[in-house]
C-alpha cells in the first residue's frame, strides 16, 4: 500500500511556497513603505503574515485531505494528495500574480468587478488582450504551477535531514507569524485611530486586507478618531426601485426624428481634431459640441448607462437587477421606432441586454464579437447599419445604435489608418513597458481612432445621400477616456480625471 508523506514534509512544502508567496506580496508594495521605520516595519509584518493568510485555505484543504487519504487505501492517493498539493498551491501563486499585474495597472485589486468580468460571457473577449497576450499569461500560469511541482518533488526526494528545512521548530514558526499578523493588526489600529496615514495607506497595497479598529479602546486613551475614520462606516440602506419617479406624459410629435447613436470605446476628447478625426471634426462644426460633457464612469459600463439613463452610474445596479430599460427606450418603442443595434463586442458584457435594451426584441440586437479583428467588425457593422437603413420601413422612425471596439486596447486599425507612427507592433500587455513604449502605444490609439473616424463618416454621407440627415439626430461620442500615462496609468477603469 502506498505511503502518504508525512506531515513535516508538507510543512516543509508550503514553506516553500510561502517564500514564493512573500516575494509576490512584496512586489505589491511601493518604495514610499520603506521611507520611515515604522511603516516599513509594518510593511514587512503584513508581508510575512499575509503572505501566510494566502495560503491557509490551501495548507488547511491539503492536511485535510491527506487525513481523509490515511483512512483509505488508495494506491492513488500520494498522487491525489500531489495534485491537490500542487494545484491549490499553484492556484495561489496565479492569483497573486494576477492581482499584482491588476494593480500595478489599475490601482485596485481583484474585486467584484475583476470576478464579474471573468464570470459573465463576453468579459474576458472585452479586454482585447491579442495571441501575444495569451500565450504570455500561459506561460506564466504553467511556470507557477510548475515551481510549485518541483518545490514538491524536491521535497519528497529530501527529508531534510542535515539541512536547514530539517532544522525548523514549526511551534516557533507558527508562534512568529501570529505575533507579526498580531503586531501589525493593533499598529493599523492605532493608526486608525491616531489617523495616522503612511500605514492606512500602505494597507491598500494587500488584496482582502482585513482592517481591524480600535476606536472604543483609542477613545478610552483619550484618542479621538478623526471623522474621516467614522465616515468610512457609512453604509447606504437597500431600498425599492421607483424609476421613473412619476408617469411620462409626452405628446408624440407628427414627424418624429430618427436617432443615429454612435459610441467609440474609450474615445477620449483630444481625438477630436482635424489631423486626427477630419471627419468627425468637419460634422461637429456643424453641430452641437458638447465640450463640457463628462461620461458618467471610467469603465463602459457606468459610461454607456448613464448616456441612456441619465442617472448616476451606482443606480446600474437596482436597475439591472429589476431588468429596467431606460425610459427613453420606452417611448421609443411606443412611437414605433425600427430598431438596429449593433455592437462590435457583445450585448452581454457589460450587461446591456438586462439592463439599456432589457425590451428589445433578440432579432434587432447584432453583436459581432468574433471571427475577426475589431476594425474589421466596426466596418461590418456599419455595413450591416446602411443595409438597414436602405431596407426600413420609411414610414416609420428608426433607431440605430453603433458600439465601436477598435479604440479598446490593443487599439486595432487597418494599414490605411496608420497616420501616427511609430506604432507599437506587437502590443502585449504582459510583456509592454509603458514608462518606454506609451508614445507607440498612443500611436496605435490614434491610427484606431482614425478608422473610427472614417466609419463615422460612412454613416454621415449616406445619411445626405438619403436626404435623411436634417431628419435624424445624430450623436457621436465616447463611452469614456483613456490614460497614457498623463496622471501614472494607463488605460481606463482605474483614476477619475480630465482623460
Amino acid at each position: 500500500m502506498p505511503v502518504l508523506p508525512p506531515v513535516l514534509q508538507i510543512n516543509r512544502f508550503f514553506l516553500l511556497s510561502w517564500l514564493i508567496a512573500v516575494v509576490q506580496v512584496a512586489g505589491l508594495q511601493g518604495a514610499r513603505q520603506f521611507t520611515e521605520a515604522a511603516v516599513a516595519g509594518w510593511t514587512l509584518a503584513a508581508t510575512a503574515s499575509y503572505a501566510f493568510i494566502y495560503l491557509l485555505p490551501a495548507l488547511l484543504l491539503t492536511h485535510l485531505l491527506r487525513r481523509l487519504l490515511a483512512y483509505r487505501a488508495m494506491r492513488s492517493a500520494p498522487a491525489v494528495l500531489a495534485a491537490a498539493a500542487v494545484g491549490l498551491t499553484g492556484l495561489t501563486q496565479v492569483l497573486l500574480f494576477a492581482d499584482r499585474l491588476i494593480h500595478d495597472m489599475y490601482g485596485f485589486h481583484i474585486n467584484g468587478f475583476v470576478i464579474d468580468l471573468v464570470l459573465t460571457p463576453g468579459g474576458i473577449a472585452a479586454l482585447g488582450a491579442g495571441m501575444g497576450t495569451r500565450i504570455a499569461a500561459g506561460l506564466i500560469v504553467l511556470a507557477f504551477f510548475a515551481a510549485q511541482a518541483g518545490a514538491y518533488a524536491w521535497v519528497m526526494r529530501h527529508d531534510g535531514a542535515g539541512s536547514w528545512l530539517g532544522d525548523i521548530r514549526w511551534r516557533w514558526v507558527l508562534l512568529s507569524l501570529a505575533l507579526l499578523s498580531t503586531g501589525e493588526r493593533l499598529a493599523y489600529g492605532y493608526s486608525a485611530a491616531a489617523n495616522y496615514r503612511p500605514i492606512l495607506f500602505a494597507s491598500e497595497h494587500y488584496p482582502l486586507y482585513q482592517p481591524l479598529t480600535l476606536r472604543k479602546l483609542a477613545k478610552a486613551l483619550g484618542i479621538e478618531a478623526n471623522a474621516g475614520a467614522e465616515a468610512q462606516n457609512l453604509r447606504l440602506k437597500e431600498g425599492s426601485l421607483a424609476y421613473p419617479l412619476a408617469p411620462l406624459r409626452m405628446e408624440p410629435p407628427s414627424a418624429p426624428l430618427n436617432v443615429v447613436w454612435l459610441v467609440a470605446e474609450s474615445l477620449r476628447f483630444d481625438m477630436l481634431d482635424p489631423q486626427i478625426m477630419p471627419r468627425l471634426w468637419d460634422f461637429s462644426n456643424d453641430a452641437v459640441r458638447l465640450e463640457k460633457h463628462f461620461s458618467g464612469g471610467n469603465l463602459t459600463q457606468m459610461g454607456v448607462f448613464s448616456m441612456f439613463y441619465g442617472l448616476y452610474g451606482n443606480n446600474w445596479f437596482p436597475m439591472h437587477a429589476a431588468r429596467r430599460a431606460p425610459v427613453l427606450m420606452d417611448v421609443l418603442q411606443q412611437q414605433h421606432y425600427q430598431f438596429s443595434l449593433n455592437t462590435s463586442q457583445r450585448f452581454t458584457y457589460p450587461a446591456f441586454d438586462k439592463t439599456i435594451f432589457a425590451n428589445m426584441r433578440p432579432q434587432d440586437m447584432h453583436a459581432l464579437e468574433a471571427g475577426a479583428p475589431p476594425w474589421q467588425r466596426d466596418a461590418q457593422n456599419i455595413d450591416d447599419i446602411l443595409s438597414f437603413i436602405d431596407r426600413r420601413d420609411p414610414a416609420r422612425p428608426f433607431m440605430s445604435y453603433m458600439f465601436f471596439e477598435s479604440t479598446h486596447a490593443p487599439y486595432d486599425f487597418p494599414q490605411e489608418a496608420a497616420i501616427a507612427r511609430p506604432y507599437l507592433e506587437n502590443f502585449n500587455y504582459l510583456t509592454a513597458d509603458f514608462g518606454r513604449d506609451i508614445r507607440q502605444i498612443k500611436n496605435r490609439y490614434i491610427n484606431a481612432a482614425r478608422h473610427v473616424d472614417g466609419q463615422i463618416g460612412r454613416v454621415v454621407d449616406h445619411l445626405k445621400a438619403k436626404g435623411l440627415l436634417d431628419k435624424t439626430i445624430v450623436i457621436v461620442l465616447g463611452d469614456h477616456g483613456e490614460e497614457f500615462m498623463e496622471r501614472g496609468r494607463w488605460g481606463h477603469s482605474a483614476e477619475f480625471n480630465r482623460f
